[in-house]
């Protein structure tokens, strides 16, 4: 397998070397990732045929979510060597996920560049927290905006294919109801698997950048050795 290094000062990441990067990830934990399409994704699809008004329903599917999405990261942080036998408790992601969407949140309302920003130059924020035992909650946000510092544009190109992902998901998951002559099973069940995929390429591209950019430890080429 090619071997890569770390970044060196001034730098600048490759969209190809990030998308090679997120596929040696996804390798290492492909079983767990699997798993987790198939049941994140398989409780969406029974909630939505069960219920497809959502009602309380789509509390419990946001929870299950949040918490498939800890374990996900878990897994991928530690196969990858990264996390070298640290484990990060529930309670510190969801801490990150609330303050995280919060500021992407105001950022999306604040005409919609500030949050795009913010979701670029935040994308190795989970993975610094999962991965580094004196990462707060604050400071991994504040660390993922130094690291991400002059590669904002790769890392953008690279969200954008996530973004498109996401979007197809959306309109396959919506096409029933906009008349497209698809049957509402075949949305309901293609659309969940679709979302789930988009988030898994998403938290991946967050473990790729941290681990292409950080600056300390062991580099690229003993973690894909």
């Amino acid at each position: 397998m090619e071997r890569r290094g770390m970044r060196v000062n001034g730098e600048t990441l490759e969209v190809g070397e990030l998308l090679h990067s997120m596929a040696q990830i996804l390798k290492l934990s492909l079983g767990s990732v699997l798993l987790y399409v198939g049941v994140l994704s398989g409780a969406m699809i029974a909630v939505d045929l069960a219920s497809p008004d959502g009602g309380g329903s789509t509390m419990l599917v946001n929870i299950a979510s949040v918490v498939a999405g800890y374990l996900l990261i878990r897994v991928l942080v530690r196969d990858a060597g990264l996390a070298a036998g640290f484990e990060r408790g529930f309670g510190a992601y969801f801490g990150l996920s609330l303050l995280s969407g919060l500021g992407l949140l105001l950022g999306f309302v604040c005409l919609v560049i500030p949050g795009l920003i913010l979701f670029v130059r935040w994308q190795p924020a989970f993975a610094i927290l999962m991965s580094e035992d004196d990462a707060s909650v604050s400071g991994a946000l504040e660390k993922a905006w130094q690291m991400t510092s002059g590669q904002f544009w790769p890392l953008l190109a690279a969200v954008l294919i996530g973004a498109a992902i996401m979007a197809v998901a959306l309109l396959t998951y919506t096409a029933f109801d906009l008349g497209y002559g698809v049957q509402f099973e075949v949305s309901v069940i293609a659309g969940n698997i679709l979302l789930s995929c988009a988030s898994v390429y998403l938290t991946v591209l967050g473990v790729a950048a941290y681990a292409l950019l950080r600056t300390e430890g062991q580099g690229l080429e003993e973690i894909f050795a």
